[in-house]
């Protein structure tokens, strides 16, 4: 839930080297951005993910005019995120980060759904991660006959 994300963040940076109030303000709400990006980033078809980024950028910014004009080229359409730097996490947290994301984000009530396209199933990475950390794993397949006893 956004009150997880938002409890997250605030232990994560929860000492500061800033004793000004704006300042703490700023890298509360760039890391509280950074996370929300990372955590739902995923779990967007390419075409939200740009629908997704011009909403966070206008709220980061607060400027509504970022996305609203004619774009001609790509530079220009990145020009309107340059807001977060070059290594925001608009793509989100991935398989890459699969032990991160399991580790820390991850629970009895939050469980892991990983959907790929025909012919990559990932499925034997998550039983390895399991075996290496000798953890129980509970894995169900949907859409595919080859999950089901016949």
């Amino acid at each position: 839930t956004f009150m997880n994300i938002v409890a997250e963040v605030l232990l994560k940076n929860r000492s500061s080297s800033t004793d000004s109030e704006t300042e703490r303000i700023a890298i509360l709400k760039e890391a509280l951005f950074r996370e929300v990006a990372a955590r739902i980033g995923r779990g967007l078809s390419s075409d939200d993910k740009v629908v997704f980024a011009t909403l966070l950028a206008r709220l980061f910014a607060e400027d509504e005019g970022i996305g609203s004009s004619d774009v001609n080229t790509v530079e220009d359409f990145v020009k309107n995120f340059s807001v977060f730097g070059d290594d925001f996490p608009w793509q989100g947290r991935g398989l890459n980060e699969l032990l991160q994301v399991t580790l820390e984000e991850l629970g009895p009530t939050v469980p892991l759904l990983l959907c790929s396209a025909p012919g990559h199933d990932v499925s034997g990475r998550v039983e390895a991660m399991a075996r290496d950390l000798k953890k129980d794993l509970s894995s169900v397949a949907m859409g595919s006959a080859e999950g089901y006893e016949t």
